[in-house]
């Protein structure tokens, strides 16, 4: 019997080959600061989902950090598809960024080491805010604050926040600035842009000048921005 197993096992490890995986920036971009530079301690985290594609078989579904607890890996010969990804892309969140890399088909050959890099990329968007002319803005509003809506889904960012809203690539998202008058206590209300849809790894950049006259506008800036993000 321990001869039989020896034998398979060694033909087992002779149909195989090793894998190592390596995670990379997938593109270069702007800093956001509630977005964090991924250490490897943070770059571990991603979950490597590995299929066999002759078997149609999952062989690995865990983080980065157990695939390299156990490197270099041992996987029989054939082809192969992976994808990471960090995060679970939520419709609406503070401080959510996700991360995904695009499917790669590759082989592993029996006997060989095959060295695999995956560049990995910002899943989601995000929305920063800036007050222009904020001491202005506090002499008639009080309790201002920005809410964004998607759907039935809502989160609201206050000004100092350093966690800022991501919400899911393609999205419509809808973003309104409310408070409460000091001169009345009254509420108020304006839905001063419309983002439709949401694009992929970007940054919409809010700079809000409030007009205080009448406050029935409020002037703004917008820039779209990358996002960043460092594998290392």
């Amino acid at each position: 019997m321990f001869f039989v197993i020896s034998c398979q096992r060694e033909e087992l490890i002779s149909e195989s080959g090793n894998l190592s995986i390596t995670l990379t920036d997938g593109e270069a971009a702007l800093k956001v600061r509630s977005l964090p530079d991924l250490s490897v301690e943070t770059a571990g985290q991603f979950i490597i989902k590995m299929q066999n594609l002759e078997k149609d078989k999952v062989v690995f579904d865990n983080t980065l950090s157990a695939f390299n607890v156990s490197a270099p890996h041992l996987f029989m010969a054939g082809q192969y598809e992976v994808v990471a990804s960090y995060g679970t892309n939520p419709e609406l969140a503070l401080d959510a960024p996700y991360y995904t890399s695009k499917t790669i088909a590759f082989d592993i050959e029996s006997g060989k080491t095959k060295e695999l890099t995956i560049p990995c990329f910002v899943g989601n968007s995000l929305a920063s805010f800036k007050f222009g002319n904020q001491d202005k803005l506090e002499k008639v509003l009080r309790d201002y604050y920005i809410e964004l809506v998607v759907g039935d889904q809502s989160v609201v960012w206050h000004p100092g926040d350093i966690e800022n809203p991501y919400f899911k690539a393609g999205s419509t998202v809808e973003l309104y600035l409310k408070g409460t008058w000091i001169e009345n206590n009254k509420g108020y209300s304006k839905n001063f842009a419309v983002i439709m849809p949401a694009q992929k790894g970007k940054n919409y950049v809010y700079t809000l000048n409030i007009d205080t006259s009448n406050m029935t506008g409020v002037i703004f800036d917008l820039q779209i921005e990358p996002l960043l993000k460092r594998l290392r």
